[in-house]
């Protein structure tokens, strides 16, 4: 006798409901890691800009120590002393020395534009042409020191010590000037270091190298008005008497 199947409860095919709440899941799980995925992507992406970032900013410093270096060997080596010289005189360029002004010009050459110096190569640090300027005026070499001088008297660091450079360069000058045959051309270089002199007080006036350099120069050239302020009595300002008396000095011994 064949034995029937027990017949079990029936089982029940899957509601709309719960296909619809499976798809939901399944998607949800799909964005997940899709927004893994970007997430990883930019936190790789970001991982490399940084490396790129740390690799520029090392071969920055690398390049900042061997200029450092050199400007420091200024100070003890000869050798880089001679050196840096014959790289200035070499790169002087047309605006350390000023020219004469032509008689007759071609309209084509009047419009041409001026050569750039060498020595204002932008990727060369202006420390460095600051240290040129300090050796091209101990060679003797007074233009081509002014002329790289003059290019960082708005550098917001070496302004201040470039102009008062300036100021000890054109007193140089002038007093070679006096001992030669004509010393009268020492009278405007004179009032050009007065100048800039006086330019270093109005930033500084606590600057006394250059208050004790002014008063040098008033002493070899008073100014016009000097005497008259004498005779009239104390001058109202008081940093302007103490800079232009004669005979007394009010910076350094």
């Amino acid at each position: 006798m064949a034995m029937k199947p027990l017949a079990g409860p029936a089982i029940p095919a899957p509601t709309p409901i719960r296909a619809d709440r499976r798809a939901r899941q399944q998607q949800l799980a799909a964005s997940a890691l899709a927004r893994a995925r970007r997430r990883l992507r930019l936190a790789w992406a970001a991982a490399a800009v940084l490396a790129l970032l740390a690799g520029r900013e090392v071969l920055i410093l690398r390049e900042a120590a061997h200029w450092d270096a050199r400007i420091a060997a200024l100070q003890t080596e000869p050798e880089a002393v001679q050196a840096a010289l014959r790289h200035a005189l070499a790169q002087v360029g047309p605006a350390a020395v000023p020219a004469a002004e032509p008689v007759s010009e071609p309209a084509s050459a009047a419009s041409a534009p001026v050569a750039r110096p060498a020595w204002l190569d932008e990727d060369v640090p202006r420390e460095w042409r600051f240290a040129e300027a300090q050796v091209l005026a101990a060679a003797g070499e007074h233009e081509a020191a002014l002329a790289r001088y003059r290019s960082l008297i708005e550098d917001p660091r070496l302004g201040l010590p470039a102009r008062y450079n300036s100021g000890n360069v054109l007193m140089q000058q002038a007093f070679k000037l006096r001992e030669s045959p004509s010393p009268g051309l020492a009278v405007p270089v004179i009032e050009l270091a007065k100048e800039g002199y006086r330019q270093v007080l109005r930033l500084d006036p606590a600057h006394w190298p250059a208050r004790y350099n002014f008063e040098r120069a008033q002493r070899l050239l008073p100014d016009p008005e000097q005497d008259d302020s004498e005779a009239a009595g104390p001058p109202e300002n008081a940093e302007r008497a103490a800079t232009t008396m004669r005979g007394v000095s009010q910076g350094l011994p």
